[in-house]
């Protein structure tokens, strides 16, 4: 070959590997795979059985110990991380029927046994040889699962079983070779990473099983038992529930086919689950991007403590709650949340555990959206006896309790408390999400959201990956908007602090009287933001002033022809993590603000009920 052309070849052949290769990791690539084949002993509430992992080294480093979750392990003492931090399992652990545990018998990798260490809920795996970027790993795992009397989405309640977080798992490997191997915090949720799922579970022949994927095969077997077989694609967990009880329902929406398992006496709920499945699809399908299966579980999970919880195509609902006529919407609120953690958890799979905001906080986010879409804005949760309360009430009420505590960034497990990681992970991130609505517009928010779901389906997304594309769609520089909303414990808090009218010297003996009217506004939170102000006079003219809210205070001053009525901060809702709207108005009339903070307060103290009886869904 001339010489002369060596170089443009060699060019060549460069720009095409880049140019492949982008092509090529742009698309999904299974990282953990499973084939796990197990058998449910329902008197001992034992799981036995194997499972083989195929793991792909993404990373750009050699590895030489591999990392598993053992969740199951956080039930094993009433010492463990898990059971600590919960302070309410402590002593329920104390009984040995709330104990469980996951033994690890065998490891064993394409050469033979391979040497292990358990450190309570992660394990590590040293290997023989390095395992090279890009190369593959075949373990054999042998185990042996005790289930625990359910107290937390894991476990038994009689013959009743709901599987969450159950076998040995691979941690999550980042590409500069970084395991976020962290043990089970109370507070952590869940991180995996995606992979084909092959799962046959052997239980007696007259319980009814269902789970993530699709059923391939069920064969029944001599010993009045029966072996029943899933499987999944592009799914990062595999959860099931099992009962002799269940009820089966089906029902194709939108494509999907939607299996709903009932216990007994629930079945009365299936029209209210059904139009909650039917709001969810509807909603999350059109402004974000199609629901990737064909299939999804919803599971009465009626047993124990286990309450609400999500995991890929399969979603559990807690107990009936008392009181639920038709307009008190606790279930459609539910299962809405849950069935939106498909899109924001299952399929847009963030460090949940790290930074939960981008799961947890989308989530409900996106419920209050459908929420507000099906039944309302006003009312959308309790529509009854004339009182109206709406998720977008809850949700402020929420964050104005412990909005100064922590930041919304930040990893589970450091967060002041239970409360202090359910206000600022939940409710003031949805709230964040809206003002940057209400920053971007609805058009440029809308628009986002369905390129970051389109980008980052079956991925990790970080903060900064969905910081990055919000600014690129939406053409803003959003640095002051993080660092203050998502990075920060500032609070936003504008007060009306007097009004008053007086009337001017030189109209006293004119027929039309003029008046020196003033507005007295204080900012007493750190977060500057511009300010609205509707002014009522008591000839009912309105008057509108805007205000940049950037010092300490201001008094506007205006001549008016009568004196001022009330004036009220912010009249189109749009600041809406002012951490108390109870000083946003001021009249010279008698006014309700103080029957309207002890309603607050009956809202607050509601909420904090219907939480924990969903246990932080």
């Amino acid at each position: 070959m001339n010489g002369k052309l060596r170089p443009i070849r060699f060019f060549l052949l460069v720009f095409l590997f880049v140019f492949f290769s982008s092509k090529v990791f742009a698309e999904y690539i299974p990282t953990a795979s499973y084939k796990i084949d197990v058998k449910l002993d329902v008197k001992k509430k034992l799981i036995s059985g194997q499972e083989k992992i195929s793991f792909l080294n993404t990373s750009t480093k050699d590895l030489d110990t591999l990392y598993l979750h053992l969740f199951p392990n956080a039930f094993s003492s009433d010492s463990t991380i898990f059971v600590k931090e919960s302070g309410y399992l402590k002593e329920l652990m104390k009984k040995e029927e709330y104990q469980g545990y996951l033994k690890i018998k065998t490891v064993e990798d394409e050469r033979g046994e391979v040497s292990y260490r358990l450190n309570e809920t992660v394990m590590s795996i040293s290997l023989p040889e390095p395992l090279e970027p890009g190369k593959k790993i075949e373990l054999s795992c042998e185990f042996e699962l005790k289930l625990p009397k359910i107290s937390f989405r894991l476990g038994y309640d009689e013959d009743n079983f709901l599987l969450c977080e159950w076998f040995p798992k691979m941690a999550v490997l980042e590409q500069n070779g970084t395991w976020r191997n962290f043990p089970n915090h109370y507070m952590t949720e869940f991180f995996s990473d995606f992979g084909t799922y092959d799962v046959s579970i052997t239980l007696p022949l007259k319980y009814v099983i269902d789970g993530t994927g699709y059923i391939t095969a069920e064969k029944n077997n001599p010993d009045s038992t029966k072996t029943v077989s899933f499987h999944a694609e592009k799914v990062h967990d595999f959860a099931w529930a099992a009962s002799p009880d269940f009820k089966v329902r089906k029902v194709n929406i939108d494509g999907v086919e939607v299996v709903f398992l009932f216990l007994p006496g629930d079945l009365y709920r299936f029209p209210r689950w059904v139009k909650g499945v039917e709001a969810v699809l509807k909603y999350c399908n059109s402004h974000f991007g199609k629901y990737p299966y064909k299939k999804l579980v919803v599971a009465n999970s009626s047993i124990g403590l286990g309450g609400a919880m999500e995991s890929p195509m399969f979603i559990t609902m807690p107990p009936d709650l008392p009181f639920t006529p038709e307009n008190v919407r606790l279930d459609e609120w539910i299962i809405i949340h849950e069935l939106v953690h498909q899109w924001w958890y299952g399929i847009v799979a963030s460090n949940e555990a790290e930074e939960a905001w981008l799961d947890e906080g989308m989530t409900t986010y996106t419920t209050r959206k459908i929420m507000e879409n099906e039944y309302g804005i006003m009312g959308n949760i309790i529509d009854l006896w004339g009182v109206k309360i709406s998720d977008e009430n809850l949700t402020k009420l929420v964050y104005s309790t412990s909005a100064k505590v922590d930041p919304i960034v930040k990893p589970s497990w450091e967060f002041l408390s239970v409360a202090s990681y359910g206000v600022n992970v939940y409710y003031k991130t949805s709230l964040v999400l809206d003002l940057l609505e209400n920053l971007v517009g609805k058009e440029e928010m809308s628009s986002f959201l369905k390129e970051y779901y389109n980008q980052f389906q079956f991925k990790h997304p970080k903060t900064d990956d969905f910081k990055k594309l919000a600014e690129k769609v939406t053409n803003q520089n959003l640095d002051v908007f993080f660092k203050e909303w998502f990075y920060d414990t500032k609070t936003c808090d504008y007060e009306v602090k007097k009004i008053k009218s007086e009337q001017k010297g030189n109209s006293k003996n004119k027929k039309e009287k003029l008046y020196e009217t003033t507005v007295e506004i204080r900012r007493n939170g750190d977060i500057m933001m511009p300010v609205e102000v509707l002014i009522e006079l008591e000839n009912g003219e309105k008057l509108k002033e805007n205000w940049d809210g950037k010092d300490k205070w201001v008094k506007i001053k205006l001549e008016t022809k009568a004196k001022i009525r009330s004036a009220i901060l912010d009249p189109e809702n749009k600041m809406v993590l002012d951490v108390n709207v109870n000083n946003n108005g001021l009249s010279t009339e008698p006014h309700h603000w103080s029957n309207f903070k002890f309603f607050s307060d009956y809202l607050f103290w509601m909420e904090s009920c219907i939480q924990w009886m969903v246990d932080f869904f």
